[in-house]
């Protein structure tokens, strides 16, 4: 989900970045909800969820009904173009990853450490069962 964001932040910001270059208005900054969801190729509900964290944090923003405008659509904010210059949620994602490695190599080490040490008693336990063995038949042969 983290990716998408950054997609969603990336669209937005190329946008803002086209309007701010031809000193445009603010129609020319914004996009369509429904070119967003077609874009990412996510469903609408999908974009709901997702975009609920970057407005929370006031990185987008709507433009919609309450401007007198037909479909509700998106703009990015600084907070936006700062995090999507700065990978932020990229940055989530790999350290989500990250942790996520480090907990199964802190939960499997420790198993394979005690199977390995487990094989190697068993077969040090079988290779001194051998050499009591020989060490028996030798004696009984030199009874002979």
């Amino acid at each position: 989900m983290n990716k998408k964001r950054h997609q969603l932040l990336g669209l937005l910001a190329k946008e803002y970045a086209k309007g701010k270059f031809y000193e445009g208005n603010i129609l020319d900054v914004i996009v369509m909800i429904s070119t967003i969801v077609k874009n990412l190729n996510i469903t609408y509900d999908e974009f709901i969820i997702m975009s609920e964290e970057l407005l929370s944090k006031n990185e987008i923003e709507y433009f919609g009904n309450d401007n007198n405008f037909d479909q509700p659509a998106l703009f990015i904010k600084s907070d936006g173009i700062t995090a999507f210059a700065n990978k932020k949620y990229l940055k989530i994602d790999n350290e989500q990853y990250r942790e996520n490695i480090k907990f199964w190599a802190q939960l499997i080490l420790p198993v394979l450490s005690f199977i390995i040490a487990a094989i190697a008693l068993f077969l040090n336990i079988i290779t001194q069962t051998e050499v009591e063995k020989v060490k028996s038949s030798q004696k009984f042969e030199n009874l002979k």
